[in-house]
Order: structure tokens, then sequence, then C-alpha cells
């Protein structure tokens, strides 16, 4: 399980301090002084969650928006924005626009290693020379048929034959080496592991993505979140609460399974959520059972209630795709899941395209009349900086 630097701190000072119903005046004292300590770090830690509040209020209302972005990139060589603040805000300010994070799909890959390393440079750079938040960097590189560094990194199984081929202790090896190979390029993040539960309603659609059976996936899907996430590289566990063989891409799956089935089907993510992946992504998927009728990424009841709520999930719950045709072919353009994205809960809106603007118009016009909903961007964007900070993406100091 990936700790905190304060949940570490806490749970060693636990350690250290408990005692025996016979304390001696030594131990008293020891526990007294590590009482004071947790008690100062309890404050520390208070007022940096203040400071971070405060830090969000003050951001520009066009980079909240940005921040619950993430999009698709231009190339494979030099990186540069394409959208302008005045395109968010219906003004002239050609200051460039820079989504929260960005996704690399096969087109965004160079040819060698050196030059993968040079375009994520320059991404970098860019931010830095125009002081924008730095994006977090991610990819889908699941395994498999799904891997979009196949040019640059070790050959990577797919999960079914991770799980077929290799014990645990191997599978950790595996994931750790993708890991530091990500890592060394410049990636902050993969878009995986998948732990959807393979079943004949939709191993068709997963095709080899799924490790297998409940058990298999809990205990695989635990390794490679934590070989990921031990070597720095953020993971995305996918596609809540589920998928059929109807493919998202082109149209809306429906997921018809009784409430007491559907909840063991998703049994994985309520175990693996403990484990502390950086993010969750929502699937499109509709429960007859659950919320009938609404997307599960748009859903409060899937988001907020059930895996916010119910499952005491903390990190970033992302969408998938809103540009898939599971939405916009459903009474779903772009523009209108923005919305109901941040209203069900989602902290980061997956947009395939290159361009976000569009969509993020419509939430700052909206976020400019309702307050309740300003108030929900400044959360989602609160959780983002926070992921950030431990990505070390964004320096701490600047809330201070």
């Amino acid at each position: 399980m990936k700790l905190s630097r304060w949940e570490f701190i806490l749970i060693l000072l636990l350690l250290l301090t408990s005692c025996t119903d016979k304390q001696t005046k030594k131990e008293i004292r020891r526990r007294a002084t590590a009482n004071n300590i947790q008690t100062y770090i309890n404050q520390i830690k208070t007022d940096r969650d203040r400071a971070l509040d405060s830090y969000v209020a003050g951001l520009p209302l066009e980079q909240k928006i940005a921040q619950l972005f993430i999009e698709n990139l231009e190339g494979s060589t030099t990186f540069r924005s394409y959208e302008t603040v005045g395109t968010m805000t219906g003004t002239n300010d050609e200051r460039p626009l820079i989504a929260g994070g960005y996704i690399f799909f096969s087109f965004n890959i160079a040819d060698s290693r050196e030059q993968m390393q040079d375009y994520i440079r320059s991404i970098r750079q860019y931010c830095r020379q125009y002081e924008n938040i730095q994006p977090y960097l991610c990819v889908d590189q699941e395994g498999g048929w799904v891997s979009r560094l196949k040019k640059l990194n070790p050959k990577l199984p797919s999960n079914e034959a991770v799980a077929k081929d290799y014990k645990i202790e191997e599978a950790y090896r595996i994931y750790g080496e993708q890991a530091g190979a990500m890592k060394d390029l410049g990636f902050d993040m993969n878009l995986a592991p998948v732990v959807e539960v393979c079943t004949d309603d939709n191993k068709d659609f997963l095709d080899g993505r799924s490790f297998g059976d409940l058990i298999q996936v809990i205990n695989y899907g635990r390794a490679c979140l934590n070989a990921y996430e031990n070597n720095g590289i953020a993971t995305v566990l996918k596609h809540f609460p589920g998928n059929t063989n109807t493919d998202p891409h082109t149209g809306l799956p429906e997921i018809t399974l009784s409430k007491e089935d559907l909840l063991q089907s998703i049994e994985s993510f309520r175990q693996l959520v403990d484990y502390k992946p950086a993010a969750v992504l929502m699937s499109h998927a509709r429960t007859s059972a659950i919320d009938e009728g609404k997307p599960a990424c748009l859903s409060k009841v899937w988001v907020t209630d059930i895996l916010r709520k119910e499952y005491g999930y903390e990190g970033l719950i992302f969408s998938d795709d809103i540009f898939m045709g599971a939405l916009a072919d459903n009474g779903y353009p772009p523009e209108l899941a923005a919305v109901s994205a941040v209203e069900a809960g989602i902290d980061c809106i997956m947009i395939s395209e290159k361009r976000f603007a569009k969509a993020g118009k419509v939430l700052y016009q909206k976020a400019k009349e309702d307050e309740a909903f300003a108030r929900k961007i400044d959360i989602a964007v609160k959780r983002i900086l926070k992921y950030k900070i431990e990505a070390g993406l964004f320096d701490e100091t600047e809330i201070w």
C-alpha cells in the first residue's frame, strides 16, 4: 500500500509510542512528547490545507478550468499551446492556455527515447516560460495490444498473459521495470491498470485487458498499481463500474445486472482503491440497477455517493473521453457532458481532441453564474494540485 509522507510519519510515531499498561515515567514522558509532535504535525497539515484553499481561491477562473481537462497533443517534436485565455474568456487575452494534463497517443510517440525525452522537456520548458502550472503527462501503457510505448519500452504482455504466465512477484518486477522506463522518458502517469473482472458480457471488448476472475484481478491489480506507484508513476484504475461488449467509442454500454450482481462485479475496485491509486477512471456505461439512464461518468450516485463516500476514495476521479460516441450520440455533446461531469464530482475531464477551450468556455460561463458550481470546480482543482504536489509537478512553497 502506498503511503503519503504524513501517513508514514504518523504510523512511525504510533509504533514508537506504544506501551504496556505498566508505563514507566520515561515511557510516559516519551508518549507525551510524541503526542505533542503529533499535535504539531496535525496543525501543519491543517495549515497546509488552508494555504492550498487560499491559493486555489486566488487562481483566475480560466486557470482553474484548464486544470480540469486532460487533452491530446499536437505532434511529437516541440510543444506549444494552440489555445489562448481569450478563447475561453471571450477577450483578447493572447496568453497560452495549458491543460491540467496531456494524454499521448501513438502519433505523439517519438521514434527514439532521446526524441521522446526532448519532446517532453519542451512541454516543461514551455510551461516554465509562460509561468503555468506543470501538467501531468500520461499514456495508455496497459500491455498487450494497448502499449503506446512499444517502440521505446521493454515489451509488456497483456494483463491476461501476465496473470496466466507469471507469479505475483514476477508481475511486480515487470511493472516496476515499465515504471522506471516511463519515468526516464518523463511521464508521470499510466492510464492503467484495467481492473474489471472478465465475464462473458465484456470479454470481447476487453480482449485480454483483464487479469481474469475476481481473485486474479485483485492480486495482480494490486501488484501492478503498487509497482508503478512505488516507482514514481501514478496509476489510474479503470473502467469503473465496468463495461459490456459494446465499444463505448461507438455505442453506449448498458449493464443490466441486478444490484446484488452489479456490486459483486465491482468488488475489485472497492478493494483496490484502499491501496491509494492516484486516480480512478469512470466508464460511460449505464447501469439499470443504479441511477438508471445516466452514464456512470456523469452520475453523482456512482462518482460521489459510491466511489467517493461509500468506498472512501480520496484521489482523482477521471471521466472517460467525453468525445466518445457513447456520450456524443446519446444526448451528451462534449459541452453538456463537461458540465454534467463536474456536477457529478469528476475532477479530470478527458477529451481526446486537441482543444478543450470550447467545452471550458461553457464551464467558465456557468461558474460565473452559479456559486455552487464554482465551488465544485475549486474542490476538483484542490485535489489536482494535491496530486501534483505529491508528484513533484507543483512547488508547495508557492502556496505559503
